[in-house]
């Protein structure tokens, strides 16, 4: 295959995905990520990164986004709202939406967002979720600064 053929078919691929993206996306189709309520004075916001979830591999029958919440906070969100950077990424609730092998999806996150009902509902129009998806307190995992108690506002 020449160089003309091999860009040809980089941009078949590529047109293919966005095709692909565009279906997904007029279908209302539900999406996988992870999440953080950043809660401010004057200031509240839903900060997600997520991917479409039919478009997530299973492993162990469970579809779950690829990226952590560490890597998204140093890369993503830093950027983007940089008035956060002095931050930890542990400091804001956060959390994350999977998908389990039966099909349905369940929200795990900081009790902060699992006990609070219009965060919850603000989270499954985000990630296109139906109403009745569980939401979870995930133990230690995703506590922020206020449950740990290690570190000051």
């Amino acid at each position: 295959m020449n160089i003309s053929e091999k860009i040809m078919k980089l941009l078949d691929d590529v047109a293919a995905k966005n095709e692909e993206q565009q279906r997904l996306e007029e279908s209302g189709q539900p999406f996988l990520g992870i999440f953080y309520w950043i809660d401010e004075p004057g200031h509240e916001e839903l900060l997600w990164e997520g991917e479409y979830a039919r478009l997530v591999e299973p492993r162990s029958g469970v579809r779950d986004y690829w990226r952590t919440h560490q890597s998204y906070w140093i890369q993503t969100v830093s950027k983007i709202r940089p008035e956060l950077r002095s931050k930890d990424y542990k400091y804001y609730p956060r959390g994350r939406v999977i998908q389990l092998e039966d099909g349905k999806f369940e929200i795990y996150a900081d009790r902060h967002i699992s006990e609070n009902s219009s965060i919850l509902s603000e989270i499954r129009s985000e990630f296109r979720l139906p109403y009745d998806v569980k939401a979870f307190t995930d133990g230690r995992h995703y506590q922020c600064h206020v449950c740990t108690g290690k570190m000051k506002r």
